[in-house]
């Protein structure tokens, strides 16, 4: 199987929103999640090298929820960040794109 067909194979799968805040809220699940992830491997790792030096293993799901709040805290102004950055991105190249319709005519 080549990589492009590969990339078939999810075709039609990835949520496609529908509307702008639905957009929003996507972006913000997915930089949670993302966020989520990088926590909890960072987190194993950490148990990993205490298991190897002390011998005691210290992961447990007390410790992955106890980052939710620090998520939270990552996830919502990094979201809120991108989705402004990405908002004044528009709103310039729409600008651009009346202007050169204008200079046009």
């Amino acid at each position: 199987m080549t990589l492009g067909e590969k990339g078939r194979k999810w075709e039609g799968k990835v949520i496609k929103p529908r509307s702008r805040w639905q957009a929003f809220l996507l972006l913000l699940i997915y930089l949670f999640l993302l966020f989520l992830l990088v926590g909890v491997i960072a987190k194993l790792m950490g148990a990993l090298v205490n298991y190897s030096k002390i011998g005691v293993w210290d992961f447990s799901w007390a410790e992955i929820v106890d980052m939710l709040p620090g998520v939270f805290a990552y996830a919502i102004p990094t979201g809120v960040g991108v989705w402004i950055q990405s908002w004044l991105k528009n709103r310039k190249e729409r600008e651009s794109n009346d202007k050169d319709r204008g200079q046009g005519n």
